[in-house]
């Protein structure tokens, strides 16, 4: 009867209602051949038994007729109200996302299309119009500016809308009934930069750490990777790819200092490993001796080195192996095999000055940057020629990063500021991060990146750590983890009805364990999740 009922009754049947109406009315039902036997001479208890199958199996079918019919008479009922939620109308959308009262609700709207709104009409429908007190409900937001924009909005009397943080704060406090000594997240900067200071005394961290800057804080791409001029230039710009060495600049009738600028990915890593071995040059310089009596042209050699008195001279051509070159080469109007067929010949041409000059040229070639490891190549061709290598020291080259790629640095310190904080927020340890590199990262490079960075990442890690708790301090991620493990083990119960969450789709994996928690704890609350 109770299940029969349940569709005549004017109220909304959720899912978890429903799960229960239905187990109810199996437990009634005969569970044996025996039962069963007992019922043969009773028909009209066999008739009940065959309408009770024949409503559970029809029952999920009627509950969703059945709340459709009740939105639409409780759209009609409440029509008043849903004209008027702080002196706005809602559209039809609005109100069918603020009826139905099922155990979780996703609301997804575009930004603009009255997100706020809607959760601003839920919570004042479930306490003005189904009577739920409020100090039963609570409103999540993601930011203390829209939290309180939030309870503003609400205007109700024990409607208090909180983030995430200030949630488990509140839990941590009444559950170790002290005040909590939080982490003043402006200083975690200052603080990074005091422990890669402190770590770059030992020389096996500033050896890894100067060969993330070298080799790894950028994502080198080959012109191959392009089509057009336009992006390949883009990407420069985008990854900065300027060499460590400063030039002078005329500026105004004064000199001016700037990091120097090259014409490609592989031009900037051979600029820097000559900087980095104390090698003396000058990237595309005049060329001092005559190409031949008829010409004017001048030619600009891409490195001119000095060494041991003498010039020697590196041109990097961007070829593969079969002598072809990217395609962004050909001009307009120009077919691709025509730009290849120039670009050798002009590889010919700069062959046959040097060698009529007596002048000594070193070469390099696009394919073996993509063939493996450049710098080695590198190496050979220039001890080869004579040229002699004076590797600076680890302080010596990071000395120099620090100052001429100082924006470099400050990018690595934000990045490991917000990867500290992905990571904790999301409940993952290092060895987790190793796992899921060694099964995410098939491409060589990405996955050699990571395992660098995370070479770098763990000591500092351990220190913020060691300092949270050496000062008694807990950071916004721990606000969450703690008040989660508090729920988890029924040291704080969670007494609500409803949790209504703004900006779902930024949810964390550690908030959502918190919201698992609660609804572990408590199974009748429901959630109403509205986000873009």
């Amino acid at each position: 009867e109770k299940l029969k009922n349940s569709l005549f009754v004017d109220s909304y049947i959720n899912h978890k209602r429903s799960l229960d109406l239905i187990s109810s009315a199996k437990s009634a039902m005969p569970t044996s051949i025996i039962e069963y036997l007992k019922l043969i001479f009773n028909l009209r208890a066999i008739f009940a038994v065959v309408k009770l199958r024949a409503l559970i199996k029809t029952y999920e079918e009627k509950r969703l007729k059945h709340n459709i019919e009740y939105v639409k008479k409780e759209t009609i009922k409440r029509d008043k109200f849903f004209r008027d939620i702080g002196g706005k109308s809602l559209d039809y959308q609005q109100i069918q996302a603020v009826i139905p009262d099922e155990d979780n609700v996703l609301v997804i709207a575009g930004a603009g299309s009255g997100k706020t709104l809607t959760i601003e009409a839920k919570i004042k429908y479930l306490v003005d119009c189904c009577d739920v007190p409020a100090n039963k409900i609570l409103p999540i937001s993601f930011t203390n500016k829209s939290a309180a924009s939030m309870k503003e909005r609400i205007n109700t009397d024990g409607i208090i809308p909180k983030t995430f943080h200030a949630f488990g704060l509140n839990i941590l406090k009444e559950v170790d009934n002290k005040e909590i000594n939080v982490f003043d997240d402006d200083k975690r900067n200052i603080l990074f930069r005091s422990f890669i200071k402190d770590l770059s005394r030992d020389t096996s961290f500033l050896a890894s750490l100067t060969n993330f800057f070298l080799n790894y804080i950028k994502i080198p791409k080959s012109e191959f990777e392009f089509t057009t001029l336009g992006d390949y230039i883009q990407y420069l710009k985008d990854q900065n790819y300027t060499t460590y060495k400063k030039v002078a600049m005329p500026y105004k009738g004064m000199e001016t200092y700037r990091n120097e600028i090259v014409k490609s990915v592989q031009e900037c890593i051979i600029a820097n490993f000559l900087l980095f071995n104390n090698v003396e040059y000058e990237y595309e310089a005049q060329y001092d001796f005559p190409m031949s009596p008829n010409m004017k042209i001048r030619y600009l050699p891409d490195f001119t080195i000095k060494s041991g008195g003498k010039k020697i001279y590196l041109e990097h051509f961007g070829i593969d192996r079969n002598n072809k070159v990217p395609e962004f080469f050909a001009g307009p109007g120009e077919s691709y095999q025509t730009a290849c067929n120039k670009y050798i010949s002009g590889m010919n041409w700069k062959r046959d000055v040097h060698k009529n000059n007596g002048t000594k040229l070193i070469e390099t070639y696009s394919y073996e940057f993509m063939e493996g490891d450049f710098t080695k190549i590198l190496e050979a061709e220039l001890t080869k020629a004579g040229v002699e290598l004076k590797p600076m020291s680890e302080e010596e080259i990071w000395a120099v990063i620090q100052d001429s790629g100082n924006d470099e640095v400050d990018a690595f310190i934000s990045l490991i500021l917000t990867f500290l904080a992905l990571m904790k927020s999301n409940n993952f340890d290092i060895r987790d991060l190793h796992r899921r590199n060694n099964r995410i990262n098939k491409i060589e490079f990405l996955h050699e990146r990571t395992e660098k960075f995370l070479l770098l990442f763990e000591p500092l890690y351990g220190l913020y750590e060691n300092y949270l708790h050496k000062t008694g301090q807990i950071d916004f991620s721990d606000m969450i983890s703690k008040a989660t493990e508090y729920i988890e083990n029924n040291i704080f119960h969670c007494p609500l009805d409803y949790v209504v969450i703004d900006e779902f789709q930024d949810l964390s994996i550690g908030r959502y364990k918190l919201l698992a928690a609660i609804k572990k704890q408590n199974p009748n609350v429901k959630f109403y999740c509205v986000g873009d």
